[in-house]
């Protein structure tokens, strides 16, 4: 089992492997995967690393003119793989929306394999 560690600010013991657990459980510091790699300018997308804290990433990105626009209340110690995994609120969410409504996709890279994730609505409506 491979737990990703970014911030280590969660609250929800992200960390700690279940109890019994039989596999061998191995933490991977992000800390190093701290970029913003690149922006379209167009688009207004961005290709940003999962390890980057709040702070070192909106500075590289209002270097550029831009904004995330996301400011939970862990914003000074938490990454931005964390808002993710744990799909995070904060400050300023009625205008840029939570972090669901900001990812606009995610690429995993796994052994033997790399998937590419789009966004799905977290809401629709029809039959259940």
């Amino acid at each position: 089992v491979l737990i990703p560690f970014g911030g280590g600010s969660n609250i929800v013991a992200a960390l700690e492997a279940v109890p019994g657990e039989a596999r061998q459980v191995v933490s991977m510091n992000l800390g190093r995967m701290n970029k913003v790699l690149e922006i379209d300018e167009v688009s207004g997308l961005a290709h940003i690393q999962a390890g980057v804290f709040g702070p070192d990433m909106e500075d590289q990105l209002q270097a550029r003119g831009w904004t995330m626009g996301h400011h939970p209340d862990s914003f000074v110690w938490s990454t931005l793989g964390g808002w993710i995994a744990t799909r995070s609120s904060g400050m300023q969410s009625d205008k840029y929306g939570d972090i669901a409504d900001i990812c606009r996709g995610l690429t995993m890279v796994m052994p033997g394999q790399v998937l590419q994730l789009r966004p799905l609505p977290s809401t629709s409506s029809g039959p259940s």
